[in-house]
């Protein structure tokens, strides 16, 4: 697929933002990104060399320490260096210069983890909202997970695109056939290792369609950054998303996987729970590592979801046998250097700043 350059996604949002209505333009903004000051678009193609390592700056001990237990499995760990290289490879290729992800890509693997927790040996389909960097998706692609994708920050968008391209060979759907019946078509054939990318302007039109259904939806670090509108739109969605068919999937939960709540800019943690009560979900697990809300009330899927939570980080625990040292010389040997440090971190330090 021809790459998605700055100019045709800007000539579409543009184009859709003439139709829509104002209160729907309104609602999906990146609100957070906006009142801080942090950039969310870019203008040029070269600029998305920024986004390869964000939002989660000097933050990888801490990481690696409290939210992996300070350890990763082999398999974990050969699954981080083939994603790992990829960006590497990718930074080279599209920005002329290695670049390493670092915290962006590792927290991810708490959520991978518990999504294995949670599904076993199953591979459900997966809808993510604001992917950031995008690997969390990738790691599910790797993985063999069916994916699904949506954002509303054009610049995190564009290099979340370049970048799933870049590993797949492919995306599921031109973005040029988004406004078509071909783009709802592939949503709903989702294979394993697939990705469909979707613009926010066409995830908004998803009241009006018929929609396929998944067995995990994903929302890190964001759901407090969301508009109330837009919230409460997402999560509705999401519902009708986590539908039980009978023949649909052999997973026994449909669930709603939430790890991080983004800052609290636009909602509280407080209120962001209280929508979710509003529309019928129940929390069926939460700690300071993730929090799982069933899309309706079930004792059962409830006592699954925690057994499978606990049983499988008891299983893992023996198993986390590489070290951060062992990590880090991985990354030294990628780029030739013992400074992991990105540009963000490098002046975030200077000035004597934690984030």
């Amino acid at each position: 697929m021809a790459i998605l350059t700055v100019a045709e996604y800007d000539h579409a949002e543009e184009e859709a933002i003439c139709l829509l209505p104002n209160k729907v333009v309104e609602a999906f903004q990146p609100f957070a990104f906006a009142k801080t000051g942090y950039p969310f678009r870019i203008s040029r193609d070269s600029a998305l060399l920024k986004y390869v390592d964000v939002l989660h700056e000097l933050r990888f001990e801490t990481i690696f320490s409290n939210m992996l237990g300070g350890g990763l499995t082999t398999k974990e760990f050969d699954l981080l260096k083939r994603l790992t290289t990829l960006v590497c490879n990718f930074s080279e290729i599209q920005f002329g210069q290695k670049s390493l992800a670092i915290s962006a890509l590792l927290r991810q693997f708490c959520t991978l983890r518990h999504i294995q927790y949670l599904c076993g040996n199953e591979h459900p389909s997966i809808f993510e909202f604001g992917p950031g960097s995008g690997y969390l998706g990738a790691l599910l692609m790797l993985e063999g997970y069916p994916y699904a994708a949506t954002d509303v920050a054009q610049a995190f968008y564009l290099y979340q695109n370049r970048l799933w391209d870049y590993i797949t060979g492919k995306m599921n759907v031109n973005f040029s056939e988004w406004g078509s019946q071909t783009g709802q078509k592939e949503l709903k054939n989702l294979l394993p290792g697939d990705v469909t990318h979707i613009p926010w302007w066409e995830f908004v039109k998803f009241n009006q369609v018929t929609l396929p259904t998944f067995g995990i939806v994903i929302c890190n670090s964001a759901l407090c950054e969301m508009s109330r509108f837009s919230l409460k739109f997402s999560l509705i969605i999401s519902k009708m998303l986590l539908r039980m068919e009978a023949m649909n999937s052999q997973l026994p939960i449909k669930a709603f996987v939430v790890e991080g709540w983004g800052a609290e800019w636009t909602n509280s943690i407080g209120s962001v729970g209280n929508t979710f009560n509003s529309l019928g979900y129940y929390q069926a697990f939460a700690d300071h590592l993730i929090t799982v809300f069933l899309p309706e009330k079930n004792d059962e899927q409830s006592t699954i979801i925690q057994q499978s939570i606990i049983n499988g980080r008891q299983a893992f625990e023996p198993l986390k046998t590489v070290g951060i040292d062992e990590v880090n010389q991985f990354y030294t040997e990628l780029i030739g250097s013992k400074d992991h440090l990105n540009a963000d971190e490098k002046f975030i330090k200077f000035i004597g700043e934690i984030v």
